[in-house]
């Protein structure tokens, strides 16, 4: 066989090149794809119970099962954070603390969201005042092995106040926080 030109070796390798290229892109683009398919969505919205805050909507548009952290879902809330720009509700804590709060041993109740599936619920909080023209979110817990939780919440409650057994929480699953909406305060309406 004759040798091949040089231009048909750089050809080769040209198309070699975009071939990998074009792989490596689509991975990432499946690969993200994938990863927000999975991600779990929570809305807010006005609530038509004039007793509650807000309305909130959970959606699970993955494959999977997926397990909420419920214990403050409904209210009151775990705790609240202000910023200059919005009012977070949080249901869960978002960073891992040490010591013994009052309630040592919290119960661990988790909701199932079934695969592309919602669920939907009001938030009550008696002593949570709204500011008004200050938007709202909701920060909630989840993860895909409610056992997992169980046992994560066992071994923190035996580490002698070292750690709180709500970084239990934190340690098994993922936050996610909920879009900020202006909620103006019924009282304030």
């Amino acid at each position: 066989m004759p040798p091949d030109p040089v231009g048909a070796k750089h050809l080769r390798t040209a198309v070699r090149d975009a071939t990998v290229l074009f792989v490596a892109v689509f991975t990432c683009i499946v690969g993200y794809a994938q990863q927000r398919q999975g991600a779990l969505h929570v809305e807010l919205s006005r609530s038509m119970n004039h007793h509650a805050l807000f309305h909130w909507k959970i959606t699970n548009p993955g494959p999977e099962s997926v397990y909420v952290f419920d214990f403050y879902l409904w209210g009151p809330a775990f705790r609240v954070r202000e910023t200059t720009q919005k009012l977070v509700i949080q249901t869960t804590p978002e960073k891992e603390s040490s010591g013994c709060p009052p309630n040592r041993f919290p119960p661990m109740l988790l909701l199932h969201v079934r695969p592309h599936g919602s669920i939907e619920g009001e938030f009550s909080d008696e002593l949570l005042k709204l500011p008004p023209n200050k938007p709202v979110s909701m920060v909630v817990a989840y993860g895909t092995d409610p056992y997992e939780l169980q046992e994560k919440a066992k071994l923190l409650f035996r580490s002698n106040c070292e750690q709180d057994p709500y970084n239990a929480v934190l340690q098994w699953g993922k936050l996610v926080e909920s879009d900020a909406i202006s909620l103006a305060p019924r009282h304030q309406r």
